[in-house]
């Protein structure tokens, strides 16, 4: 993985990890590309229609009025499926409505982590308050429900009083998202230009 002329890190938290893990790796060597989004899939201020939110009701009811929030990724330690249970713990505990999703596929070797996760939830009494989902082809509409945010990673307590906060004020997403699928694919074809033209004038040389 770190053995490339140039190493794409899809987050600022990639590259940290690699520095920290591979301290071999020259720092020079590592490019952040975050990874983007197709904005005309997923555009600002999307809503589900009447049929989607009318089937979500039937398949889980007991969300219904709840507080829901989040947390899109596949299941690894890396993503903190258990930061996001502390999280909820918390909201309960403030006496909040709360239901936690979970939403991502789990690869066979990454069953044991889940069942980890799922234990947690169990012994912090979650068990009504969290809903683990597999792959699904509606994530877009799933996450047009929920707001979104940043905080230190591990800054579970910051991220309980953000939620807390939106509650009762939701935030407006922001015009001119940076994370577009057009900048990490223009971002990676550079990156493979300037190689390709590193090692044309090297054969030149």
């Amino acid at each position: 993985m770190t053995c490339g002329e140039v190493v794409i890190c899809v987050s600022n938290s990639i590259k940290n990890y690699i520095l920290e893990n591979y301290p071999d790796v020259p720092k020079k060597k590592l490019a952040v590309i975050h990874r983007g989004i197709d904005a005309a899939k997923y555009p600002r201020g999307y809503r589900p229609n009447a049929d989607w939110f009318a089937q979500w009701r039937r398949d889980f009811p007991q969300m219904e009025g709840k507080y829901l929030v989040t947390l899109p990724g596949r299941f690894t330690r890396l993503k903190g499926q258990f930061d996001f249970v502390r999280v909820i713990a918390a909201l309960k505990s403030c006496g909040f409505s709360v239901h936690g999703l979970l939403v991502g596929e789990t690869h066979r070797r990454k069953l044991g982590y889940r069942e980890k996760v799922r234990a947690a939830i169990q012994s912090a009494g979650l068990e009504t308050n969290c809903t683990l989902l597999e792959h699904r082809g509606d994530l877009r509409e799933i996450m047009a429900m929920f707001p979104a945010g940043k905080v230190p990673v591990g800054d579970t307590a910051s991220m309980a009083q953000k939620l807390i906060a939106w509650q009762k004020n939701p935030p407006v997403p922001k015009k001119g998202n940076p994370f577009t699928l057009e900048s990490m694919l223009s971002k990676t074809l550079r990156i493979y230009q300037n190689l390709t033209a590193t090692t044309s004038t090297k054969r030149s040389d």
